[in-house]
């Protein structure tokens, strides 16, 4: 809708307001940043922990409610304590069936080979099902994507889906690798994937009370 208010937490350096306003001439959305150069009254900078904060929901009800809230690769920072509360909080923030868009590194197969799939830098990871149950509580899932491949899922598709296989031989020759492994990414099972990507409407009820 016209003037709507978009929330991004743990923007970091995101350029999505310039993005959206050169590509699809939409001058009217408000942006919020939440990490990156957005303050408090107090002007206290908000880092990536700070989201789970009280002052953080202060910040973030005054500026609300909002249409959209972007919250991507940032879960993977925080405790897994706090992500249950994290998606009721964002709940709270959207406006009815308002928009999450959401994304984080999860270990294919639901963790069948290892746990976590990036190193050091982040706190910790999800499966897919975890994230999935966590998140579908408050919010209904629309679409789903996966987009990067571990080299052993890419191989295992292209060996076992000849549909797939086809594809990536066709593209061969035309495309960069990584472009060819990106597209098959996306066509494949979500699950088998090492990165998804949720889009998120946020639910009139869950767990039996007003969303």
């Amino acid at each position: 809708p016209i003037g709507s208010k978009v929330l991004e937490l743990g923007a970091g350096s995101s350029d999505l307001e310039n993005v959206v306003k050169k590509n699809f001439k939409r001058g009217d959305i408000i942006f919020t940043k939440v990490d990156g150069d957005t303050r408090y009254e107090s002007d206290k900078k908000i880092t990536v922990l700070d989201i789970t904060s009280r002052e953080c929901e202060i910040f973030a009800e005054a500026k609300g409610p909002f249409n959209a809230i972007i919250f991507m690769e940032v879960i993977e920072h925080l405790d897994k304590k706090f992500a249950p509360a994290m998606f009721d909080n964002i709940a709270d923030w959207l406006k009815t069936e308002g928009m999450l868009l959401f994304t984080t590194p999860t270990p294919p197969n639901d963790g069948a080979y290892e746990d976590r799939v990036w190193p050091d830098d982040h706190k910790e990871e999800f499966t897919y099902s975890e994230i999935y149950d966590i998140i579908n509580k408050r919010f209904k899932i629309t679409k789903e994507i996966g987009w990067s491949l571990e080299e052993r899922e890419y191989n295992k598709i292209l060996e076992s889906n000849p549909q797939m296989s086809v594809i990536a031989s066709k593209l061969r020759g035309a495309f960069p690798e990584s472009y060819i492994r990106a597209i098959i990414a996306c066509l494949s099972p979500v699950q088998e994937n090492r990165q998804i990507f949720f889009v998120c409407k946020k639910r009139r009820e869950a767990n039996g009370r007003l969303a």
